[in-house]
């Protein structure tokens, strides 16, 4: 049966803006030359935010920017503390709520802004105006842990890059990835469960992608959080191997795991290679596109969500800086 979820928005029309826009905002605020297109959408977003008709939303960005404090900063001025809560989080929320549906046995549920976000970010920008002031806190990457972030960035891009021309070798098309997209959660819950465990073990570890131990171990303590909170519903183990398999319609109905889906379906059959920051931009986008009303991203990425109709299905308006005089068209008539 069809499945009809819900979605609870913010109280005001909300913005998520890429990193890149927030870079060349940055550059002209230190008097350098930014990107007019991106300083104009910054100090639209700006002044909306300020008279209480916009919400800038921070959303997995900072984690790209975490040495740039100029660049934090110009995020922080557009937020004023408006925040969602962490991908993992959200992902984590929205299975939660689907399983409980599917035992349920309803066709239709509701997301909830607690899914979301940790507090209403409308009442965060309002403490933060009222106040005049917000704190924010730097906390200096530890050099050894930003080598290894940036291994980690080349080594899951080369895997990326190497699983598309093998994709492509085979002739896979983008449905018959989808579908293998939407029926792999629990094959990679178990992977992760099993790194750990080789990992306890001092046994090699196999992924390609998770040769440092500490890695292995975290990411299975993650994996097994994981079915530990869904357990906690008081589902049995069937039903939750039924709900994380590809023909849940619970599990397509989510919000986030049916754009991260679509998008790395599309990313891994592509003809175009593989860019180093197209990782980071399908967990940007199962994360924000459900929930804003305005994306600023990348112009390929842009293309692509439209193309495959997340746009419209999420109500999301999406664009690139190339698109900036509709950007502000757009923003005016919040």
């Amino acid at each position: 049966m069809p499945i009809s979820v819900h979605i609870e928005r913010p109280t005001r029309k909300a913005i998520w803006l890429d990193t890149n826009v927030l870079i060349e905002i940055a550059r002209a605020k230190a008097g350098k030359r930014g990107d007019v297109r991106a300083v104009a959408i910054g100090e639209k977003v700006a002044s909306l935010a300020r008279a209480r008709r916009l919400l800038c939303i921070e959303a997995e960005q900072r984690s790209e920017m975490r040495d740039s404090p100029a660049v934090q900063d110009a995020l922080d001025e557009l937020s004023l503390g408006a925040r969602m809560r962490p991908l993992y989080d959200v992902q984590q929320r929205q299975l939660l709520a689907g399983l409980q549906a599917q035992m349920a046995g309803t066709d239709t549920f509701t997301l909830t802004s607690n899914t979301f976000f940790e507090r209403d970010p409308a009442s965060e920008v309002e403490e933060c105006l009222q106040r005049g002031w917000m704190l924010a806190v730097r906390v200096p990457t530890f050099p050894p842990l930003r080598a290894l972030r940036a291994t980690l960035k080349t080594d899951l891009h080369t895997w990326l890059e190497n699983l598309r021309r093998e994709k492509r070798a085979q002739g896979i098309s983008f449905e018959q990835q989808l579908e293998q997209e939407f029926g792999g959660r629990f094959a990679a819950i178990q992977s992760s469960i099993r790194e750990m465990q080789s990992a306890l073990a001092g046994e090699r570890i196999s992924d390609p992608l998770n040769t440092d131990r500490e890695i292995g171990v975290e990411r299975g303590l993650m994996a097994l959080r994981s079915l530990l909170d869904l357990r906690g519903t008081g589902a049995t183990a069937d039903q939750i191997r039924e709900f994380l398999s590809v023909a849940s319609p619970y599990r397509r109905a989510l919000p986030c795991e049916d754009v991260f889906c679509q998008l790395f379906a599309r990313l891994v059959t592509q003809a175009e290679g593989v860019e180093e920051s197209d990782s980071s931009d399908v967990d940007h986008m199962a994360l924000v596109v459900p929930i804003v009303s305005v994306v600023v991203t990348d112009v390929v990425l842009a293309q692509a969500i439209r193309r495959l109709g997340l746009d419209n299905k999420y109500q999301c308006n999406v664009f690139s800086m190339r698109d900036a005089d509709d950007v502000i068209r757009t923003l005016e008539s919040f």
